[in-house]
């Protein structure tokens, strides 16, 4: 309750973020430096993601906490509650869609929308996706870009109900969670490369919450809708789970190698790359270890929360340098977890967990975690029982790999097939991934996406309406011409300043807006 209050509070602190700007909340600064194309263009699709995304989620929830400390008394809390928050977590892999064959959907069912804080997922859709119960209704909570109640269209201006109001469309139907733990345990324990990994757990994990809940979540300004943090935090959950699986948390910072941070741009090899808006000369986001990841505020501006001259890297943020602090204090575990318990031994490398608080409830204070009755007297059989049968099988001569794996398909089999569709294209386009980003162990949408494009296609000549080109198509093509265009405008204008009778300056640094 303490953190919902202080969410509210956010939205109420009004400060310079950015010198001679005092009109806007801190939490929507936060909304704002995440939508900032300097920003996304750069996190997502490329090795930036989780780094860039643990960062983030580490000083808002500093943000949380000197908020509270601020105004501490006005919220009728104590300084100690204030000091002591810490961002909760949303765990969806526990709630994935495991059959395909009825109508339920497991994830509407999760503790986080039956608390009365955030909202039910049971929301009469009759009037526009309007949340219209917790703490972030239409009277309580405005955000800080409009929607509107198209769910496959939600920043268009022109659609109905275009407002400020936070809106969900929980499209069970067409984005199911079909993530669930036993896949996840495959990637946590078999994906041992970052740029795996990373490929992974940023496509199917990270972008199904985002389509399901839909409206201001399928958007870059997705932290408009508070779930937003607790999606992302499940998501550093996890990339820490992956770190402490392996015994990666134990490598210095500064002997990282391509296994513990891959520099790739992006991740998924598609044949372009992200570039950086803000320069003037197209130039591709450079994401090595040692690379600044970009914290832009508004127009490429600088802010006091984020300064460039203190842009972190992904080295600075992987961990803590045994002996010393994590880079600006980032150094944190997560609560009791059901979800590392029932692992087992299948991490074979881990020799404790260090990242998880393992430890009893009387010393897990102060830990990101669920709600504790969830946690730690969950109802999660599911979770016992597969651990259960993965020791069995193991006991029995099988390899924890082949133990794993077998039982992971036989989980992901069950559940729905990812079904392709011009919103999750523009998803794709917009988070500079690819289609194959999603396929999983046993659903390969990238197989299915021509047969999809045939019949789309069919369906547009049929109504007349021509043939058919989806827009990740066409910005990719468009993004194609205008480098091509631009690097030979730039090439022209080089040659005649270096055949003038003017000396010319070849270095160019980065020009803002």
């Amino acid at each position: 309750m303490v953190y919902i209050l202080t969410v509210l509070q956010m939205k109420k602190q009004l400060e310079a973020w950015k010198t001679g700007d005092t009109s806007m909340a801190l939490y929507d600064f936060f909304t704002s430096v995440h939508s900032n194309p300097g920003n996304s263009y750069g996190w997502h699709g490329t090795s930036f993601f989780l780094p860039a995304h643990r960062y983030f989620l580490f000083v808002y929830e500093s943000a949380l906490i000197y908020t509270a400390y601020k105004n501490y008394k006005a919220m009728e809390i104590t300084q100690a509650e204030a000091c002591a928050i810490c961002l909760p977590y949303w765990d969806w892999v526990t709630y994935f869609d495991n059959d395909v064959k009825d109508t339920k959907y497991p994830m509407g069912d999760a503790p986080i929308f039956n608390d009365g804080y955030f909202g039910s997922a049971y929301t009469d859709k009759t009037y526009g996706g309007y949340v219209d119960d917790g703490y972030f209704t239409w009277n309580d909570f405005e955000t800080l870009n409009p929607t509107c109640s198209d769910p496959d269209w939600p920043d268009n201006p022109d659609g109905p109900n275009y407002d400020y109001y936070l809106k969900r469309s929980f499209d069970s139907k067409n984005y199911p969670l079909t993530t669930g733990p036993l896949q996840v345990q495959y990637a946590l324990t078999n994906y041992k490369t970052f740029d795996k990994f990373a490929a992974y757990i940023e496509a199917g994990p990270h972008g199904g919450p985002h389509m399901w809940i839909g409206m201001s979540m399928s958007q870059m300004f997705s932290p408009d809708d508070p779930l937003f943090w607790m999606n992302h935090c499940n998501i550093d959950r996890l990339y820490l789970f992956w770190m402490d699986c392996n015994e990666y948390e134990n490598v210095a910072n500064d002997s990282l190698s391509p296994t513990h941070y891959y520099a790739g741009n992006p991740i998924d090899s598609r044949g372009r790359v992200a570039y950086n808006p803000y320069y003037v000369i197209p130039t591709p986001y450079k994401v090595t270890a040692d690379s600044p990841i970009p914290f832009y505020y508004r127009d490429n501006g600088d802010s006091k929360v984020f300064p460039q001259k203190r842009w972190p890297t992904p080295r600075q943020v992987w961990g803590k340098t045994p002996g010393a602090k994590g880079y600006d204090g980032i150094f944190y575990c997560y609560g009791k977890d059901s979800l590392v318990a029932s692992l087992g031994s299948s991490c074979t490398a881990n020799k404790g967990w260090t990242l998880v608080n393992q430890l009893p409830l009387t010393t897990s204070s102060g830990k990101r975690s669920e709600d504790e009755d969830t946690v730690l007297n969950p109802s999660h059989a599911l979770l016992a029982e597969n651990g259960r049968r993965f020791e069995e099988e193991v006991a029995k001569g099988r390899s924890h790999e082949e133990v794993l794996r077998s039982m992971a398909m036989a989980e992901c089999e069950k559940a729905p097939k990812l079904k392709i569709t011009e919103k999750l294209l523009n998803w794709i386009s917009m988070n500079n991934l690819h289609i194959s980003s999603f396929d999983s162990l046993c659903d390969k949408p990238s197989e299915r996406l021509d047969n999809y494009l045939v019949q789309k296609s069919n369906s547009m000549e049929s109504t007349g309406t021509g043939n058919y080109v989806p827009l990740w198509v066409i910005v990719t093509a468009s993004v194609g011409s205008a480098i091509v265009l631009i690097a030979s405008v730039t090439l022209i204008i080089l040659y005649f300043r270096k055949t003038s009778s003017q000396p010319a300056d070849d270095s160019y640094t980065a020009m803002k807006e």
